[in-house]
């Protein structure tokens, strides 16, 4: 069954139309046929069953069948220091697919650009959501530095990977979020707000030093461990 993203799904609907992007991909890359069936997400947990009705050159129409709304994942946040954009986008995409409910993104010291968001990004996070069958996007906030982060996250257990503590990786407690840092890794003024941080644990991981885009699912699969041991 092929996939499609609809942002505007709700469960009121009967049918829909699709046109643009969505609908050449679907009519001349996937090669899509009437009477074929699909599957629709909105990524804010809607997914609906339906079958193609008509298919032109300028749109298509489906016919609506079932919509469902889905149960989120495991609910574990990611907090990202803003690396560079292609490093962003093969992050998000991980992320999705993965099943992160929110993403928080750290304005730190070594930045190298000011976060927004822009179509190639929304393009990349909607197909990582079609390709994986997540119900959800996640949902993403940004904070001016990490000092802000902190506060705002006061109450939540955060792990940090980092090679300025000698703690070795242990997870025998379940965390809230993983923070990574950027590409040029944290201030010394960042790093002593962190060490300074009773809800933030520092620890090292005995092996060679992980870009961020490797960090990311390296961590969340660890982390999703440790919550599916819980509820176990």
């Amino acid at each position: 069954m092929k996939n499609l993203f609809y942002r505007e799904l709700t469960q009121e609907l009967t049918d829909i139309e699709i046109s643009g992007e969505a609908h050449h991909h679907f009519k001349n890359v996937i090669r899509g046929k009437v009477k074929e069936a699909v599957q629709i997400f909105n990524g804010q947990g809607l997914v609906a069953q339906g079958t193609v009705s008509s298919l032109s050159k300028i749109n298509m129409i489906i016919s609506l069948e079932q919509i469902d709304l889905k149960e989120p994942y495991e609910n574990v946040e990611l907090i990202l220091g803003i690396p560079k954009k292609e490093y962003l986008e093969s992050i998000l995409r991980s992320a999705i697919q993965i099943g992160v409910s929110q993403v928080s993104l750290i304005n730190t010291d070594f930045t190298p650009w000011k976060f927004k968001m822009y179509e190639r990004l929304n393009k990349i996070m909607e197909s990582a959501l079609i390709q994986s069958e997540n119900p959800y996007l996640p949902v993403i906030k940004e904070f001016n530095s990490l000092e802000d982060l902190l506060k705002d996250k006061k109450n939540q257990r955060i792990l940090c990977f980092s090679t300025e503590t000698d703690e070795d990786l242990q997870l025998e407690t379940p965390y809230h979020s993983l923070l990574v840092g950027p590409e040029g890794g944290f201030s010394l003024n960042e790093i002593e707000l962190l060490k300074n941080s009773e809800n933030v644990v520092l620890q090292r991981c005995n092996i060679p030093i992980m870009k961020a885009e490797v960090a990311v699912p390296f961590g969340l699969g660890h982390l999703y461990n440790q919550h599916n041991k819980k509820s176990d």
